[in-house]
């Protein structure tokens, strides 16, 4: 019994003593899309000197067009390494990094397992929760909506007082009241965003994608509002001009700009530019 408990310690024993496995580590425990994840490996001595990690953006053989996640930074210390990490696809994931020991390739074992927070069941990922409570930005933006909502029914309540006064009565029937098409009360939106000292990139976005799908859904005869962005734009782009490149970067500024945690504010000078400068890529 002695004997077979001196030869397993040879075999397993020994080497790991000699040979311990590197400690890995991942913050936060639960991630979704779009989360900032730090990722850790601690060794038992110094970093090896042929240790090889990722860096930048990193792309999946079934979507070579957008990332599946981007390394937005590294850190080497005296026996670790430590990897900032966003990830734009739900799925599981085993960073490649690798190093060489006794002439042979070791790589991490620790899977990273990233979930989305869609159900399925949304119709546009425009739809998002309002906060729990207004403060701060959230209150001025809201009271900054409910200012431009009145406005605007006040201009069409008016319109309608000023036609019911001059009109003539041909027969006996009502006329047909006019009323604002939502593509024009969303570009008169933004048109009154860009009135603003300054605007939140966010929102911004937000706004003109919400009013490329109302003014092509106008122009196309076909109801575009219940699509999503990546549908929206590969619909687009079969029937337009738009070009492979436009299209990458329509698709990398929304993502960039709706679906993560980026939070500019811009002046109303920038965001004019910006209007203009997307209304051309998007043939507005």
């Amino acid at each position: 019994m002695k004997k077979k408990y001196l030869i397993y310690l040879a075999l397993f024993g020994i080497p790991n003593m000699l040979f311990p496995s590197p400690e890995e580590t991942v913050n936060p425990n639960e991630i979704f899309v779009g989360d900032k994840v730090v990722y850790e490996i601690t060794f038992r001595s110094p970093l090896p000197t042929t240790l090889s990690y990722p860096e930048g953006e990193i792309y999946n053989e079934a979507s070579p067009d957008l990332p599946a996640y981007k390394i937005l930074s590294a850190e080497k210390r005296n026996n670790s390494l430590q990897l900032t990490i966003r990830f734009y696809e739900p799925g599981d994931y085993t960073l490649p990094v690798t190093w060489e020991e006794n002439g042979e390739t070791i790589r991490v074992q620790r899977i990273i397992k990233v979930k989305s927070q869609l159900t399925g069941d949304e119709k546009d990922l425009e739809d998002i929760e309002p906060p729990i409570s207004f403060s701060g930005s959230y209150l001025l933006r809201l009271i900054f909506f409910i200012l431009l909502l009145l406005s605007i029914c006040y201009l069409a309540y008016a319109f309608y007082l000023y036609r019911r006064k001059n009109r003539k009565i041909v027969n006996a029937t009502w006329e047909e009241i006019p009323f604002l098409e939502n593509r024009l009360a969303k570009l008169y939106l933004i048109e009154g965003m860009l009135r603003s000292e300054t605007v939140q990139l966010k929102e911004f976005v937000y706004q003109i994608s919400s009013y490329c799908k109302e003014e092509y859904s106008y122009r196309l005869s076909y109801n575009l509002l219940a699509f999503t962005d990546e549908e929206f734009l590969t619909y687009l782009y079969d029937r337009s001009s738009l070009t492979d490149q436009k299209l990458r970067e329509i698709r990398s500024f929304f993502r960039e700009s709706k679906y993560t945690d980026r939070n500019e504010t811009l002046t109303g000078e920038e965001a004019k530019r910006l209007w203009i400068e997307w209304k051309e890529k998007l043939g507005l």
